[in-house]
């Protein structure tokens, strides 16, 4: 309950900063968003939202991290974590301890990245909640792949493919499969990896994803170029160049015209 007018109106202020934040978070824009963050903590504390506290502090973690400003990233997310540990909130644990997992994983720290994944995916299974634990079996799956483990690696990825589709979450579902096409690719199973990159590639151009197709189509490539196909690789790499040309992917360009210099010279 609200004691005056004034408490009301920092309450809709701070809410109205919380989700800026957010929206410049997604649009790549993590330096206003903390600035965002900042000013909706101020008015949260005034106000004694301890529950909007913590979930700033995860939002500011979130933004940092991004920033590559890893001290003041750890600093939010321990605050975040305590507070969410006297609230008795568990699942915004669990999403602080997914955001401690992929700075450990940024930092090269991989046990403990597994670690804080590890014990995100048991609060989220705990709790039933279907999408946090697949997003957590999918972050194993790919923690494992850059250990050098593609068998975990593969188990984690499919389980977490099945729970995206059972949840209809298809971007996601998507991304898994190019994880798992890249698990095949390292264990020489070329066909297998084209196949879940077929299936992947259907579903962004269903979204209208351009980005993450021209991805696919690069991925393809290096398929088909591992499987001895070069004729389907070299049209592969082409389209993904000319995708990511046309949407101004500068960096994916980059990676398309390096496929096909590999494609020609093989």
């Amino acid at each position: 309950m609200f004691t005056s007018a004034t408490d009301f109106s920092q309450q809709s202020q701070a809410e109205q900063l919380l989700k800026r934040g957010v929206y410049l978070a997604q649009k790549g824009d993590h330096h206003q968003a903390a600035i965002a963050h900042h000013q909706s903590l101020a008015l949260y504390e005034n106000l004694g939202n301890s529950a909007a506290i913590a979930q700033v502090y995860l939002e500011l973690g979130r933004a940092y991290s991004k920033q590559c400003r890893y001290d003041l990233a750890l600093h939010c997310l321990t605050l975040a974590l305590d507070r969410f540990d006297s609230l008795g909130d568990a699942l915004g644990r669990a999403n602080s301890l997914m955001v401690c997992g992929s700075m450990a994983l940024k930092l090269s720290k991989c046990e403990l990245a597994i670690t804080h994944y590890e014990a995100a995916q048991q609060l989220y299974q705990r709790w039933a909640n279907l999408s946090g634990l697949a997003n957590a079996l999918n972050h194993l799956g790919r923690v494992h792949r850059c250990l050098d483990k593609p068998e975990q690696a593969l188990d984690y990825l499919c389980q977490a493919l099945e729970q995206y589709r059972s949840l209809g979450h298809y971007p996601q579902a998507a991304s898994a499969m190019l994880g798992i096409a890249n698990v095949y690719l390292s264990l020489g199973k070329a066909p297998e990896a084209i196949a879940q990159g077929e299936q992947a590639l259907a579903i962004y151009r269903s979204l209208g994803d351009h980005r993450a197709e021209a991805q696919s189509l690069f991925n393809l490539g290096l398929a088909h170029q591992r499987a001895d196909h070069p004729s389907q690789a070299r049209r592969l790499l082409g389209e993904s160049l000319a995708l990511a040309e046309q949407i101004g992917a500068r960096a994916m360009a980059a990676k398309a015209r390096q496929g096909l210099s590999w494609v020609t010279a093989a």
